[in-house]
């Protein structure tokens, strides 16, 4: 690799360099009926001309020079063509002149800061999705991300999140992105069942309780419980939450809609992913139950506190080293956890919610 520039720059794009190793490369290709409808941003910069497919366009904006081309040549890299913008009001000028598939935008800018950006955008370009980065407490603005309906939200940690960039545009941009696949290249161990009956979920517990750190293994396990709850009560017979005490505990679901449960591990980390065929979660609904747990009263308290429903979701975020919902609506909804065996990744937690 070229020696790079000294200074804040320099040191970023090092600090990129030593995580980039677990970068994967994207879109060397897209099935011919994709090319037919997709409209590419000529005219907008200048690319070389290749025999290659069109590749997804991504439009970035920060206001810090030395975040911005690390960002593009992270991007470039991996197969993306990459429009850039020093702030919200540049950003949308590229959005009215040139076709995007995609928009990464910082929350901190001058004249119009993301949050503005990705609200306007949500607007006028209902179909781009929308990815927010940030240096911020995400906590405190939860309650924004919920009115803007932001659900994808990465966090400037170091070492830099090259993999979480690279892996949300792949989620919202090609929806056969195994998130699951792409964490865990080589595992050592991979098991899935199928839930058909309430009492499945208890005797799934019990399985992998032997499996699970020994350090994780309560908080582990409530994570599993909630998960596991959340998608045979909700997703698959979507009951109400309100009225748990007339809930039935004696049915069994019907072929093709069982709740699948999958576990993989290998050397450094374990995770957990829970499927309902349900899809009736949605991004909305799941901020709305975390902005009441990160919300406090006057005396300190979460608004949420007393809430006898929705706060699953809110634990087993706090719970997991990494937390992924993944919603097809009206198809599928899964969930993945993921605990490192040892040190978990420092800063932040990301906030990782895809609905397709």
């Amino acid at each position: 690799m070229e020696p790079r520039a000294q200074g804040p720059r320099g040191r970023l794009i090092q600090q990129v360099a030593r995580t980039r190793t677990c970068a994967l490369v994207v879109h060397k290709s897209l099935h011919e009926n994709e090319l037919q409808h997709r409209q590419p941003a000529w005219g907008c910069a200048t690319f070389a001309e290749v025999d290659t497919p069109t590749p997804f366009t991504i439009l970035v904006a920060d206001d810090e020079p030395a975040m911005l081309d690390t960002l593009r040549e992270i991007l470039e890299d991996s197969g993306y063509r990459v429009l850039t913008a020093s702030n919200g009001l540049e950003a949308l000028k590229v959005l009215e002149s040139c076709a995007v598939d995609a928009l990464l935008s910082d929350i901190s800018m001058p004249h119009m800061d993301g949050l503005q950006l990705l609200s306007i955008a949500r607007e006028r370009w209902p179909s781009i999705p929308r990815i927010l980065l940030t240096g911020n407490l995400l906590d405190e603005f939860i309650g924004r991300f919920l009115d803007e309906q932001i659900s994808c939200v990465l966090v400037k940690n170091v070492p830099f999140p090259v993999k979480e960039i690279l892996h949300s545009l792949e989620t919202l941009l090609r929806p056969e992105f195994s998130w699951i696949d792409q964490t865990f290249l080589q595992p050592n161990q991979r098991i899935c069942r199928q839930l058909y009956r309430p009492d499945d979920i208890n005797t799934a517990l019990d399985d992998l309780a032997e499996r699970l750190p020994s350090h994780r293994k309560k908080p582990m396990r409530l994570v599993l419980q909630e998960l596991l709850t959340n998608a045979m009560f909700y997703g698959a017979r979507d009951e109400d939450g309100a009225a748990k005490e007339n809930w039935a505990h004696d049915f069994v679901l019907p072929k093709g809609q069982a709740i699948e449960i999958e576990w993989i591990e290998d050397d450094e980390k374990v995770g957990v992913c829970v499927r309902d065929y349900g899809g009736k979660l949605n991004s909305e609904t799941i901020l709305h139950w975390l902005e009441r747990q990160t919300r406090k009263d006057e005396f300190g308290v979460p608004i949420g506190a007393l809430d006898i429903h929705g706060r699953g979701l809110f634990f087993s975020r706090i719970f997991s080293d990494r937390l992924i919902v993944n919603i097809h609506s009206g198809k599928r909804t899964e969930v993945l956890s993921i605990n490192w065996r040892s040190e978990p990744p420092t800063g932040q937690k990301p906030l990782l919610i895809f609905q397709i």
